[in-house]
């Protein structure tokens, strides 16, 4: 948000996830762990947008959706470089492309270079991957700047966290108290017995 001078940073739990398939927890625990996790920042916000959908989320249903109540908004899309490179999979991969900004964050067991590796990266170009500033620039195929943000490494994902509870392990911290307290009082489908 700094790096990129964002005026707030929204983050959007998705409702049904279609390359997510199991050992997900329902989107309304999901909605209520995200919204424990930011309620001390008041530039993070949350939004059930996807939350409330009915069937299959899509990213790009949703990119739309808020574009058509503010048009004039500048959207970012901020996603990690496994996403990134998986875009190709998604619905409508281009429309994300063109109706968005893309920021990615590199973190293990990516680099700078697996950028190369999209289809929507202009390979003609040469690119400095210099981040003394915190980011670098790397022009799409449709004439977009996709934004690469260097961030210090935090090793934790929610297969962890997930595989931590299954086993009876702690998860302090890994997520917030707060969210810590949420899973063990409410549940969410993440405990379950090996």
């Amino acid at each position: 948000m700094e790096i990129i001078g964002l005026e707030r940073v929204v983050f959007i739990p998705s409702q049904n996830p279609p390359l997510k398939k199991e050992n997900i927890a329902p989107a309304s625990d999901r909605f209520r762990m995200v919204e424990i996790a930011v309620a001390d920042n008041p530039r993070f916000m949350v939004s059930d947008i996807e939350a409330r959908r009915e069937g299959t989320s899509f990213t790009a249903h949703t990119i739309l959706e808020l574009r058509s109540q503010m048009p004039e908004g500048e959207f970012y899309f901020i996603m990690g470089m496994d996403t990134f490179l998986d875009l190709p999979c998604w619905h409508m991969p281009q429309s994300l492309m063109d109706e968005t900004n893309p920021v990615v964050l590199l973190r293990p067991p990516f680099n700078a270079d697996s950028v190369f590796n999209s289809p929507f990266i202009d390979t003609e170009q040469s690119i400095n991957l210099d981040f003394t500033e915190g980011r670098v620039n790397v022009q799409l195929k449709n004439g977009r700047d996709l934004i690469l943000l260097q961030i210090p490494p935090i090793d934790i994902s929610s297969t962890m966290i997930r595989n931590h509870l299954k086993y009876g392990r702690s998860i302090k911290y890994l997520v917030p108290e707060a969210v810590e307290e949420y899973i063990q009082s409410e549940g969410c489908g993440y405990i379950k017995e090996v």
